[in-house]
């Protein structure tokens, strides 16, 4: 059956339209980070894959896949990613799917899994702004923590305001920084850096980030960041079944054939997402440029060491030097934008560009 002219009618305004979201500039600051690390050839391809809204960047369509969640619900459950006896701030502590998942049936890490390999396999647009958002979702730790609905029933204070833990790693942390930044409001020497800037209340921040942290603090380890271990198609989505059956089961996951409007609404009519067969070309694929499980492993523990104190306590203030104050010693927040938009850039650059790929040099660090 086809979507209803009422949801219809925003879908495709979301499909015409930026969507320019304060809760979006995490995501905008990741894709710009990775903008910044994009080959030459990586550029030029997604050039011409990008709506001509956003004048070929990334960051105009990297909060996209927020704008349709509502009106399109099979598509929340990719934006998270919720394991079995996580509990962050509690007694039992963090636990990362050694007891399996809330819903092993579609989730995060194999929205990332899905989308590259559409990217891949050239279904354009809508895959890759997916794959730009996911990537984004797969480093803000509350988007891997279920308790409390990923933080949004904790309601905390943070400068005085009562709001929710969510919402504070979403943009409240980001915006503060940013505010207090003070420096880096003038253009920096570096082509590529300026280039990917859009003229932004988060430009300074950016450049801060790729200066001192990328360029500078991370400079060796930042090198590493991209390379796999366990490849997309070895993710344990489920522990209880075996490697194939995971595959089958939990990358269902409904296809989207973009290259017309009307196609996009057809696919996008179908109420479960896990109906119809996940390619298993993908299960075969290990070339995938990417690892959600492992990079989703490594990003979890800051829910126990930063994110939930222990014992938290409702309308708690959050911006303390025991809280905030920690994270901004450890550039917590800094290196999570960091690290998804450099393996955004990794990704993208071996998918569109061969040398690239050929060669394993998956982004440059210098103009």
């Amino acid at each position: 059956m086809l979507p209803s002219l009422i949801s219809i009618v925003p879908l495709a305004i979301a499909l015409s339209q930026p969507v320019s979201a304060w809760s979006a500039i995490g995501h905008e600051i990741t894709a710009t980070i990775a903008q910044a690390h994009l080959t030459p050839q990586a550029l030029s391809a997604i050039a011409q894959i990008l709506p001509d809204y956003s004048d070929g960047h990334l960051a105009p369509i990297a909060a996209w896949a927020d704008s349709i969640r509502w009106a399109h619900r099979e598509t929340s459950g990719l934006h998270y990613v919720n394991a079995i006896g996580d509990d962050p701030g509690g007694p039992d502590g963090c636990s990362f799917g050694e007891h399996g998942w809330v819903d092993k049936d579609r989730n995060l890490l194999a929205g990332v899994g899905n989308y590259t390999w559409r990217v891949k396999e050239g279904e354009g647009d809508i895959p890759l702004r997916f794959l730009v958002h996911f990537l984004g979702d797969l480093h803000q730790p509350l988007h891997l923590a279920g308790k409390q609905r990923g933080g949004n029933q904790q309601i905390v204070k943070f400068e005085g305001r009562r709001s929710n833990l969510h919402s504070v790693w979403d943009g409240l942390l980001i915006q503060k920084s940013i505010r207090e930044l003070g420096n880096y409001t003038t253009p920096l020497p570096s082509k590529r850096i300026e280039k990917a800037l859009r003229g932004k209340i988060y430009d300074p921040y950016i450049r801060f980030i790729i200066t001192e942290g990328i360029r500078g603090i991370w400079r060796n380890e930042s090198l590493t960041w991209a390379e796999c271990t366990q490849y997309a198609s070895s993710v344990p989505y489920d522990v209880s079944t075996s490697f194939s059956e995971k595959l089958i089961r939990n990358l269902s996951l409904f296809m989207f054939t973009p290259s017309k409007v009307a196609s996009f609404f057809t696919q996008l009519s179908v109420s479960d997402p896990g109906i119809g067969a996940y390619p298993d070309k993908y299960e075969r694929d290990n070339s995938l440029p990417v690892c959600p499980w492992e990079w989703a492993k490594e990003s979890h523990p800051i829910n126990c060491k930063y994110v939930w104190p222990m014992n938290l306590q409702t309308l708690e203030e959050l911006n303390t030097p025991e809280y905030y104050g920690r994270l901004k010693a450890d550039w917590v927040v800094e290196k999570q934008l960091a690290r998804g938009g450099l393996r955004l850039a990794a990704v993208l650059n071996t998918l569109f560009d061969s040398e690239a790929r050929a060669t394993g040099s998956v982004y440059p660090l210098e103009d």
